[in-house]
């Protein structure tokens, strides 16, 4: 292997994303460049290339692979790195075959920075070979997948994202070319179809078959009754008007010649075409336009570098935005180093005075002290001269000299000396800012100069809009950071108490006053009550209340609903005495808080060091923030009503059950105490009466009987009525004894066999704990009963730290839980669940059940020692 690369944190430290990664492919460009008579015909040129591609990435291990279609199979085109003779020109080995086939899996690409724990790459060959980072990607033409290019380092991390966006570079320079040598005769036939056209005798297209509208971009029927010539660059639209007016000089049709198209997405390409020509007689109907894609390698390396000039402009202009954001020394400064990478003497930039109709200098660059102070002080007006001219157009102005060596007049290109001249217009968000002018003293523009420098002009608009964003985004920029801090205040509490001092504070801070205060709309009472101030004010402003037709600042702003102004407070009859000798104010503004045309409270922002005017823009910059607060302040109060209406609801609902249960007990004391007693002293009564009487009728006897067992079936029912009310044992031995005798109770009645784990403190529980506890225990029972169909279960109690924890888990058929609650409640066997779940959420405590049909359930239960909040 060669010799490692360096660390990924070593390279291109620095440097701008999109620059770095167009300047590390320029050593692969060149390859083409020097072999561009062979590409063809080289046997050694893909060897020349993947050697430059390896030595370009830093890369220890170079694979490209092709694509078998039929057989589904990865052919090992050519590796670098590898055991001489692998895999070359045959099927890989099984267990390679899955590399490519795993970044086709990802889509286009696949980067790793540490295979030994990507699970991708998991069982793969290739971490036999020490490699430690890896890059592919998947080499495509339109849908179809022909290869796949792979780089392997044994370094980890080795590749920064400016090496990956540069590895993406090169697999889309080099698709064509690999494509052509990687395909069959036809196979590139097929890649490469026949595009045909129909025209009518204006240029405007009739029809064209489907591979011609996907070339272009579009789908099929989009691009009919539309000029060609939207579709051709200048160069381009130039070769079509000569060959159209070959034709219908009496030609029936031209020989093959290269037209300039612009695909959709601005991307060029380059068709050879022929035309021919429909008529009727001497009349021409339309033309006949086909042909085929002739891109060469060279026209894509021309778009890499004019991509290259617009994209290093946008990175420059940034680079200059993040030192300063002056629009002069900004334009300068992008105007240098835009020349800089274009063959042109000199240039500047005009900037369009909307009131005087005129262009003055903005920028300029290697032009002559006369002509910049000219154009500072004169301008040019619109429509003057051929500069004048250029920003009433749409596409740019070149002026060139039409014999050899003879300069342009000065009136058409503003200085002398000049041989060629370009003029571009520059219209930011569809606007008229000005124009580019460049210009050369030693040699001809082309159109190829005008399709650079155009892009160049459309990166000056990215500029000039930026200066703009970032002016405005400077103003911003505190009051985003205050809407920040607002937003925090909202997000982290909905307590007025915490919310609206931390808002008093942000706007305080926002335009620089001493104080800041809100005051809340009370509508019962018609009152502006003071709810918050800043820093230490809070105190102070609630003791103060306007009522709502006072004629003060406060109340006057709530009526009126618009902000109001008093820059000397002491001398305003709109604030009271009071107010100045509590607040010691000077200047003041207050602002309406307005929810949906409801007011909901005033702010008021309060100087106490000076007399001070607050400009326009301070006001419009709190007022604009006013629904923010309105809203927030609105969500609080909501939110502090609901709190207290879920504490009310709470609190009832607690003592619903406290009585519930009271009433229960009282129920079943009486049962016991005087039901129970009647019951049992008639049974008494009977069995005396029946010994007393001796030997009566038979009759008799059965008689006495019958009533003897009814009423002692009737103190059973009644027995048993009191304790499912309520157990005496409950009150008289606790949780623990109850407990104990009701699993007993019901492994006699049931049958199903009932396991007590109880630990931690043998002690009496609270009152209302055995109660709730008892109370889950003898409902889960309940449903073992009715629907488990359970052989056993285990009722767990224990005490750990503050809590208690209760387990029911019994070995029955089971349930799905997730149906049982999204299903309606009407459809539920039974509340017992819900019940269950409610009693402990109001306890404070945890509730949660387990259950699969056929393996039992689990109801687990956290309680507080001591409920949250009492």
């Amino acid at each position: 292997m060669s010799d490692q690369p360096m660390c990924a944190a070593e390279r291109d430290e620095g440097k701008p994303l999109g620059l770095a990664a167009y300047e590390k492919i320029q050593p692969v460009l060149q390859v083409f460049s020097n072999h561009a008579g062979s590409l063809d015909s080289s046997s050694n040129f893909l060897d020349l290339l993947l050697n430059q591609i390896k030595m370009t990435m830093g890369a220890d291990l170079l694979l490209l692979f092709g694509r078998e279609e039929k057989g589904e199979e990865w052919l090992l085109v050519s590796n670098i790195g590898m055991p001489k003779g692998f895999g070359k020109n045959s099927p890989i080995p099984r267990a390679w075959q899955s590399l490519p086939s795993i970044v086709l899996q990802e889509g286009q690409s696949l980067f790793s920075d540490e295979i030994s724990k990507d699970r991708k790459f998991v069982g793969q060959v290739i971490r036999g070979l020490d490699v430690k980072s890896f890059a592919g990607v998947t080499l495509r033409s339109e849908e179809k997948v022909f290869g796949s290019l792979s780089l392997g380092y044994v370094q980890p991390n080795a590749l920064t994202p400016s090496d990956q966006e540069s590895f993406l570079l090169i697999s889309n320079l080099i698709c064509p070319f690999l494509l052509q040598r990687m395909s069959t005769k036809e196979e590139r036939q097929e890649e490469n179809p026949l595009l045909k056209m129909s025209l009518d005798r204006y240029g405007r297209i009739l029809e064209s078959n489907p591979p011609f509208s996907h070339y272009l971009g579009y789908g099929a029927g989009k691009i009919s009754n539309l000029p060609l010539s939207q579709f051709l660059t200048p160069a381009g639209a130039s070769s079509y008007s000569n060959q159209v007016k070959r034709l219908k000089s009496g030609k029936k049709s031209v020989a093959s010649f290269e037209l300039e198209v612009v695909k959709k997405g601005t991307l060029k390409g380059v068709l050879s075409v022929e035309l021919t020509l429909n008529q009727k007689g001497k009349k021409p109907l339309g033309l006949e336009l086909s042909g085929r894609d002739a891109t060469g390698i060279q026209t894509l390396e021309k778009e890499l570098v004019r991509k290259n000039i617009e994209h290093g402009i946008v990175e420059s202009t940034l680079s200059i935005l993040s030192h300063c954001v002056k629009e002069e020394e900004v334009l300068q400064k992008a105007l240098e180093g835009m020349l800089s990478s274009v063959d042109v003497d000199g240039g500047y930039l005009l900037k369009l005075e909307e009131k005087s109709h005129r262009l003055f200098l903005a920028a300029q660059h290697h032009i002559t002290v006369e002509t910049a102070e000219r154009l500072e002080k004169n301008g040019i007006k619109v429509g003057d001269g051929g500069i004048g001219k250029v920003i009433t157009r749409k596409s740019p102005t070149l002026i060139v000299t039409e014999e050899e060596g003879t300069p342009l007049k000065k009136k058409l290109v503003g200085e002398e000396g000049i041989l060629s001249y370009m003029g571009i217009p520059i219209k930011p968000s569809g606007s008229s800012w000005g124009i580019l002018c460049l210009f050369s003293r030693s040699r001809i523009f082309t159109e190829d100069d005008v399709a650079v420098l155009d892009r160049a002009a459309k990166a000056f608009v990215f500029s000039i809009d930026s200066i703009k964003m970032f002016a405005d985004m400077l103003k911003q920029v505190e009051d985003l950071k205050i809407i920040n801090e607002v937003g925090q205040s909202i997000a982290k509490s909905l307590h007025l108490e915490q919310l609206l001092p931390s808002i008093a504070n942000s706007l305080k801070q926002m335009i620089g006053a001493s104080n800041c205060y809100i005051f809340s709309v009370e509508d019962k009472r018609s009152l502006l009550l003071g709810v918050a101030g800043s820093d230490h004010c809070s105190e102070a402003i609630r003791k103060i209340e306007f009522k709502m037709n006072e004629n003060m600042l406060v109340p006057l702003t709530a009526r009126d609903r618009h902000p109001i102004v008093a820059d000397n407070a002491p001398h305003d009859s709109r604030i009271g005495k009071k107010w100045i000798k509590t607040f010691k104010s000077r200047s003041l503004f207050s602002v309406p808080l307005i929810k949906k045309d409801r007011i909901v409270g005033v702010v008021l922002l309060d100087e106490t060091r000076y007399f001070r005017s607050f400009s326009k823009e301070e006001v419009e910059r709190i007022e604009n923030m006013g629904s923010q607060i309105a809203h927030a302040f609105e969500n609080a109060m909501i939110h502090q009503a609901v709190q207290k209406h879920l504490e009310r609801l709470q609190s009832l609902s607690s003592a619903m059950a406290n009585i519930q249960e009271e009433e229960r007990r009282r129920i079943a004391k009486k049962l016991r105490d005087e039901s129970g007693k009647n019951m049992k002293n008639i049974k008494n009564t009977l069995e005396c009466m029946k010994k007393e009487l001796g030997n009566p009728e038979e009759a008799l006897r059965a008689r006495l009987d019958q009533i003897i067992e009814q009423a002692g079936k009737t103190l059973e029912g009644v027995q048993k009525l009191s304790h499912d009310l309520r157990p005496a044992i409950l009150d008289e031995s606790g949780l623990i004894a109850t407990l104990q005798w009701t699993a007993d109770l019901f492994s006699k009645q049931t049958g199903t066999a009932i396991h007590l784990q109880l630990s931690g403190s043998k002690k009496r529980f609270s009152a209302r704990l055995e109660t709730l506890l008892y109370r889950i225990v003898q409902e889960a029972l309940n449903n073992i009963s009715r629907h488990a169909n359970a052989e056993s279960a285990v009722i767990s109690l224990e005490k750990k730290d503050i809590h208690h924890h209760l387990y029911i888990t019994d070995d029955g058929k089971g349930f799905d839980v997730k149906r049982y609650f999204a299903s309606p409640p009407m459809s539920r066997r039974g509340i017992g669940i819900l019940g269950m779940k409610e009693r402990v959420e109001l306890s404070g405590g945890t509730f949660f059940i387990d259950s699969t049909p056929g393996h039992g359930t689990r109801i687990s239960i956290k309680l507080p020692l001591v409920k949250r909040g009492n």
